[in-house]
């Protein structure tokens, strides 16, 4: 559990920056997976989307981060505040999913069957 007193600060000075607990721990969830599973860059249209589900694949193998993912999905059904921050976390990473399959490399134009 986040304390403010273990990053010598105070919690007014944490409450500065995340309006709300769920605020803190979408953010945390934001960084984590954009540092574990960042939008990949392989320069080949099949080689973006395998990199990306290999990393999620690989961040899944933990059965404590599923446990973890199962536990803010269902906060997120039951506070409607901490649903929002949940729901723009999500839609950050469909948004990675969007830009891998409207890429120029993806479109029907540039399509090369090997």
């Amino acid at each position: 559990m986040f304390r403010p007193r273990h990053a010598n600060v105070a919690k007014s000075t944490v409450y500065r920056w995340w309006k709300s607990k769920g605020a803190l721990v979408m953010d945390a969830c934001t960084h984590t997976v954009v540092t574990r599973v960042p939008e990949p860059d392989t320069g080949t249209v099949a080689g973006d989307p395998t990199s990306f589900i290999s990393d999620l694949y690989r961040i899944s193998a933990y059965p404590l981060r599923g446990k973890a993912l199962r536990g803010l999905m269902a906060e997120a059904q039951l506070d409607p505040a901490f649903a929002e921050h949940f729901r723009q976390w999500v839609q950050s990473r469909r948004a990675v999913v969007t830009r891998m399959l409207s890429s120029p490399q993806s479109t029907a134009t540039n399509y090369q069957p090997t």
